[in-house]
């Protein structure tokens, strides 16, 4: 692992969603930074894998396995912390989503609607609901994954409706739990190159999204104390019509 100041020594992560992608790099630049991270991920191997790849850098990182959208599954999580005593610095959520997604609104029948409604919106309503008392203990930070709004009016009305709902819950949240010392806030993803293998972003401002921009925006709210309640796109300008540049691989956040 390159050598880098070690700002997050002692600090701890949960990464809802971290077996690959966004999450993935999240977690690693978490650990090159020095917090000790815990990957979760309806797929167990593919966590356990990356978590495998951090401690070979030198990095702390274990991998769990968890559906978020199993609000029992949660709650034992957080009933029984593998971390141990005390809370955590950051939840992040990034798990639940675009699993089966027609491609013409029409075929959105009101079966589909509510079942990507559900899928949507489960994780950070349980992750919060059940973890905020974790991330009390540490006065630290939620940060879920959300979508940019140009990515929403991109896709179809169950997605943009689900999408919607996140941010109504993050902002939400914030309100809520502003007392307990706990800040709730969202990044927005625009169109992300998801499975690029590089760690850092190209410098060029007009192209697609790399996983690494979303890490950099969770990291910002991670060290902003007094920022909460707060919706961020990250998607090079396109919510504000800045036309972007890139192979056509690259897909919406989930």
């Amino acid at each position: 692992m390159a050598a880098e100041p070690q700002e997050f020594t002692g600090r701890r992560a949960l990464l809802l969603g971290a077996g690959s992608g966004m999450g993935g790099h999240t977690a690693r630049r978490l650990a090159r930074l020095g917090a000790a991270v815990w990957l979760a991920s309806r797929h167990p191997e593919r966590a356990e894998a990356l978590a495998g790849q951090i401690r070979e850098e030198g990095g702390q990182a274990w991998g769990l396995a968890l559906d978020v959208r199993d609000e029992a599954a949660v709650a034992a999580l957080f009933a029984r912390p593998p971390w141990g005593e005390g809370g955590l610095d950051l939840l992040y959520v990034g798990a639940g989503g675009y699993f089966r997604a027609p491609t013409d609104p029409a075929a959105v029948d009101g079966v589909w609607f509510r079942e990507a409604l559900d899928n949507l919106t489960a994780g950070a309503q349980f992750a919060v609901r059940h973890g905020a008392a974790t991330v009390a203990l540490r006065q630290g930070v939620v940060v879920v994954v959300g979508a940019s709004p140009a990515t929403r009016q991109a896709s179809n009305p169950a997605y943009a409706a689900g999408k919607a709902a996140v941010d109504g819950l993050v902002q939400y949240w914030a309100r809520r739990l502003a007392d307990a010392g706990v800040r709730v806030n969202a990044v927005l993803p625009g169109l992300i190159r998801r499975h690029d293998p590089g760690l850092e972003p190209p410098a060029a401002p007009r192209r697609l999204g790399h996983p690494a921009d979303v890490a950099e925006a969770v990291l910002f709210f991670v060290r902003s104390p007094w920022v909460t309640g707060v919706l961020l796109p990250v998607d090079g300008g396109w919510h504000v019509g800045v036309p972007l540049a890139g192979p056509a691989e690259a897909k919406p956040s989930t």
